[in-house]
């Protein structure tokens, strides 16, 4: 099949084109290798911008294209499913409409809309006349972003059915999710509207005709029912029902379509937001106790270095500390007292070897070391040197990390 090509037209360009919406009309004999159709360009708030056949030049931009197809293209029916899940309702609605289908189950389309229990509202149309469709439409650079059957622009009212009468086909809507097709040439009643009416469970009372011949519908008449005429739809500025079904799901789904069933999601989405704004507040209290203690350990260590360091400033206390206690352990006879802070620190030092501090807590005589080890094995080795120094030291839990930190309680001499 050659690359299809629109007919040429020239169409007015509009800088605020993506904001409009493009409505395609598909007529009833659409040729896939000479597509002509006609358009309708509409503003954000309804206003009809512009008519046209063939191509939509730069409202091909727009921000939403929507495809209608001829109502008798499309099955129209309500389902009953054992399940209310979207997700088992599209793989069991084929099973279930299996008898009322033409052709087989691999070659039907099936768009499901909201449940109401376990009844689906349902449309069906051939599968590879609708990928090929997509596919021409594609060709010409035009990006659908919903397709709806025609009869979702008939108006549905208790008591009164409303059809569709064009190119000698028709289509009555009999309720949000159910309708038929009839012969619109016939002199007579039409056959299917008679077999409709017989089995109705509540026979309307009026049939509105919209696009009806007076002399054709003159000669139609059915006991009880009253028939009146009406000026065809205008299809290109109609809305279409709150109801209506977007026929591009499933593998037809673009990113604006895609089905998510958020029934069944919904008990997991809780218990996510939940468990997220459980951690997330623990991790804000975990920060907030680690600031308050760094400030309190900091505090204590900027007054223990004022007894030795009254003069100049201090800007990190650990450090400082560190550094002050490894010079003093270096000349003999330091002078700092041996069960403070300092003296302690100075006792340390030179046991730490190649052990790092994140930070250190000193309350009363017991000093907390947070530790930093190169390897597993150092841990071990900085708790024997400790002890082999005489100091009581202890592991506060067992190393995390893999090994890599860890917290030493050192609770004085023995």
């Amino acid at each position: 099949m050659q690359a299809a090509r629109l007919p040429k037209r020239r169409v007015a360009h509009n800088k605020n084109t993506p904001l409009h919406r493009l409505r395609l009309a598909l007529p009833a004999g659409f040729d896939p290798d000479h597509p002509v159709f006609d358009w309708v360009a509409t503003a954000a708030d309804g206003r009809v911008l512009e008519r046209g056949q063939g191509d939509p030049g730069s409202y091909r931009q727009s921000r939403l294209i929507e495809l209608l197809l001829p109502a008798p293209m499309a099955l129209s029916v309500n389902i009953t499913l054992p399940t209310a899940s979207r997700k088992q309702a599209f793989k069991l609605a084929a099973f279930a409409l299996e008898d009322r289908l033409l052709a087989s189950p691999e070659q039907c389309h099936i768009a499901l809309g909201g449940s109401r229990d376990k009844l689906f509202p349902a449309v069906v149309v051939g599968r590879p006349w609708l990928k090929l469709l997509i596919a021409t439409l594609g060709k010409l650079g035009i990006k659908l972003g919903a397709a709806y059957s025609s009869a979702a622009l008939l108006p549905v009212e208790r008591g009164v059915w409303h059809a569709a009468m064009e190119e000698g086909r028709g289509y009555v809507r009999v309720s949000e999710a159910e309708g038929f097709s009839f012969d619109a040439t016939s002199a007579a009643l039409p056959v299917e509207i008679g077999l409709a009416l017989a089995r109705a469970a509540e026979s309307p009372a009026r049939l509105v005709l919209h696009g009806a011949d007076a002399a054709l519908a003159a000669g139609w008449q059915a006991d009880g029912l009253e028939i009146v005429e009406a000026p065809a739809l205008d299809w290109g500025a109609a809305a279409v029902s709150g109801d209506a079904i977007n026929l591009l799901q499933g593998e037809f789904a673009t990113s604006a379509t895609l089905d998510v069933d958020w029934k069944r999601l919904k008990p997991t989405l809780w218990l996510a937001g939940i468990a997220l704004v459980i951690y997330m507040g623990s991790v804000v209290a975990d920060w907030a106790s680690l600031g308050y203690k760094r400030k309190q350990l900091d505090q204590q260590m900027t007054a223990e270095l004022r007894k030795i360091m009254p003069n100049g400033p201090i800007l990190n206390p650990l450090l400082q500390a560190q550094r002050i206690a490894q010079s003093r352990s270096a000349q003999s006879g330091g002078g700092l007292p041996p069960d403070g802070l300092l003296g302690r620190l100075q006792a340390l030092a030179p046991l730490l070897g190649e052990v790092s501090l994140n930070g250190i807590d000193f309350r009363g005589s017991t000093l907390t070391l947070d530790c930093k080890f190169p390897n597993p094995a150092a841990a071990d080795a900085l708790l024997q040197r400790l002890n082999g120094a005489g100091m009581a030291a202890t592991f506060d839990g067992p190393p995390g990390n893999g090994g890599q930190s860890g917290k030493i309680i050192v609770a004085g001499r023995k």
